[in-house]
């Protein structure tokens, strides 16, 4: 196993040892409604600990609820709001990276309307590479903090050069990572994100994760971050 990899895996077992997986909640938990752009989402807790579940309320049409999340292991990432409680049933999720990008803000790196297993409206991230019509285009690149954000169908995130995202490539709506090419890619690829627009339904959802922490105390990060950068000096 590659030296960068070895560091990464070694350091998700120090972060879920002997920890009691984490469900997040909007209300409970973090006192009110999350916000919607960096830095302004809410950062579940306590410092890194398994985080199995986000719940929340879309309570406007306009709302977009956004978290702070870590990331250990990225083929391991999934996000999912199939099959999970809560009455918002066409939902959209986001992911942005939050190395910040040259205007100010995060950039996106996965998006998912209508999930690519078929059947549903309801929505699925995963960190794994696919291919157009079976799977999400991007990846998670390298471990570190990310910010996942919910909305409802047709709420979608813009930069200043316009949608990130296209809407409506059917029949799925994902996208590539970090510098969208091609179908999947809006006019604002990859970002910064710096806003919301459309109006959609309104309800309460599970976001249900896998592969992902709270975010780490300092020194952990610093590992980490040491990890992903040997994993990029493998890629090149």
């Amino acid at each position: 196993m590659r030296k960068g990899m070895c560091l990464a895996l070694g350091l998700t077992l120090a972060l879920t040892v002997g920890a009691q997986a984490q469900v997040w909640d909007e209300l409970v938990n973090g006192g009110g409604d999350a916000g919607d752009l960096l830095p302004f989402q809410q950062t579940p807790g306590p410092p890194g600990v398994p985080l199995a579940a986000i719940t929340g309320t879309i309570a406007t049409s306009t709302d977009v609820d956004c978290y702070s999340i870590f990331v250990p292991l990225p083929p391991a990432f999934g996000a999912s709001t199939v099959g999970t409680p809560g009455t918002l049933s066409d939902t959209q999720l986001f992911l942005f990276d939050k190395r910040i990008g040259p205007a100010g803000g995060p950039l996106g790196i996965l998006h998912n309307d209508d999930s690519p297993a078929g059947g549903t409206v309801r929505s699925a991230l995963t960190g794994l590479p696919g291919v157009t019509g079976a799977g999400d285009l991007g990846i998670v690149p390298i471990p570190g903090s990310y910010m996942l954000c919910i909305s409802a169908f047709d709420v979608d995130p813009v930069s200043p050069g316009g949608a990130i995202w296209a809407d409506a490539v059917a029949p799925f709506a994902f996208a590539w990572e970090n510098a969208p090419v091609g179908a999947f890619a809006g006019p604002g690829a990859p970002g910064p994100h710096t806003g919301w627009i459309g109006a959609g339904a309104t309800g309460t959802y599970t976001i249900a994760l896998a592969g992902v922490a709270t975010k780490p105390e300092p020194g952990t990060l610093s590992l980490l971050a040491l990890g992903g950068m040997a994993l990029l000096r493998r890629r090149r």
